[in-house]
């Protein structure tokens, strides 16, 4: 994917509403939920938490039901959100910006980069948003 702000963030939005649409994405598949879970390997209750909104979903999980269930564009997508998050970091050093700026710029602080730093399923997809659209590239 090439480094473009506008498409970065449409993106963002587009796996926006894959998340939105995944209970869907559940009803609507052949399998049964218990038969997904399987298949993702993770268990029906937690599958079924993060159908009714009680858990977040994680990057890995959306990129297996893309891949399991998605068209070729909803996969694409879910892979390319992967790579925005991992680009953050790179632009803002590319750029001399300091990452406190940037983070309050976008709401946050430093100590919220450092904890999502460490697993790329602790960003959530609006402070993803918030931070590529706060950065100039």
């Amino acid at each position: 994917m090439e480094r473009n702000k506008q498409a970065y963030l449409e993106t963002i939005d587009n796996y926006a509403q894959i998340i939105a649409e995944l209970p869907q994405f559940l009803d609507n598949a052949d399998d049964t939920i218990h038969e997904i879970a399987s298949k993702i390997d993770i268990s029906f209750s937690a599958l079924s938490n993060k159908k009714h909104g009680r858990r977040d979903w994680k990057y890995e999980e959306v990129n297996k039901l893309m891949e399991l269930l998605g068209n070729e564009k909803q996969k694409e997508v879910a892979k390319n959100y992967i790579l925005i998050v991992n680009d953050i970091l790179p632009i803002i050093q590319e750029n001399g910006i300091r990452f406190s700026f940037i983070f309050e710029k976008a709401g946050m602080t430093v100590g919220n980069y450092q904890v999502r730093s460490k697993s790329i399923s602790a960003w959530d997809v609006s402070e993803v948003r918030r931070i590529i659209d706060a950065l100039k590239f």
